[in-house]
């Protein structure tokens, strides 16, 4: 069922749009955003449509990316803005509409990166973390290589421009490339990160927050023994060495 789009405030007013085309340079719809912070589409017969409306799920400046050397690494992040900030540095970027979040990236804007090297920079939160694996779990059989990148020094719910404008810089950025391991998937990846302060507090709040991350745990679909690991792994304040090595049947040495 097809979301409507939100009643805009007299006080929301559009700041940008962002211009999806196809193969072809055809103008197929456009990403509006609002102040305050909202976004729709508008289509090419001039139809607002909000998440749940029916365009097609194209990555953003596919044209410019088709053209780009095959052997150049993509870089996906989860904003136009960003996408458009990687561009004017000289590296090839997209991301999908409506940025991060569940089902918001699919296999029709992964089928344009079969073959090239991919690197995943995700916003600094759990929707952020969770829209970068998504990314890199449809892409693990089609891209080239995968990398997944955690920003130093990045504040909470930052994203790759607030970085740069915090005064990194573009060589600081391919040498953090450059350094990091090859993706891989893991038991790690089904574990949303714990807000440590809320697990170890004394209070209540904290205590519940502990019990809603053993009933997320345990509602997830994946064999009994898996699910055991993440239990011991929400439990501790570093993962457990010798609990992990037993699991993997390797030694303790191995699994630090």
């Amino acid at each position: 069922m097809t979301r409507r789009p939100r009643r805009r405030t007299l006080s929301s007013h559009l700041v940008a749009h962002y211009d999806y085309r196809d193969e072809q340079g055809t103008l197929r719809y456009q990403v509006l955003r609002y102040d305050p912070k909202d976004f729709s589409v508008r289509t090419v017969a001039g139809k607002s449509l909000w998440e749940g409306g029916r365009y097609p799920r194209i990555p953003y400046r596919l044209p410019e990316l088709l053209a780009s050397d095959p052997t150049q690494t993509v870089y996906v992040v989860e904003g136009e803005k960003d996408v458009d900030r990687l561009w004017s540095l000289g590296l090839p970027a997209t991301c999908n509409a409506f940025g991060g979040g569940k089902h918001k990236w699919t296999r029709g804007h992964a089928r344009y990166l079969r073959g090239r090297p991919v690197v995943i920079l995700p916003d600094n939160d759990a929707t952020g973390r969770e829209h970068g694996l998504a990314v890199a779990r449809s892409l693990r059989r089609i891209a080239k290589s995968i990398k997944l990148i955690k920003l130093p020094g990045l504040s909470r719910k930052g994203d790759v421009s607030d970085w740069l404008d915090a005064g990194h810089t573009l060589q600081e950025l391919l040498a953090l490339v450059k350094a990091a391991p090859l993706w891989r998937r893991s038991l790690e990846d089904w574990l949303p990160e714990p807000d440590w302060n809320l697990l170890y507090g004394s209070d209540y709040d904290a205590l519940r927050t502990a019990q809603d991350q053993r009933r997320r745990i345990y509602g997830m679909r994946l064999p009994p023994g898996e699910k055991l690991l993440l239990m011991l792994l929400s439990e501790y304040r570093a993962p457990p060495v010798e609990e992990l090595a037993w699991y993997l049947r390797v030694t303790p040495r191995r699994a630090r």
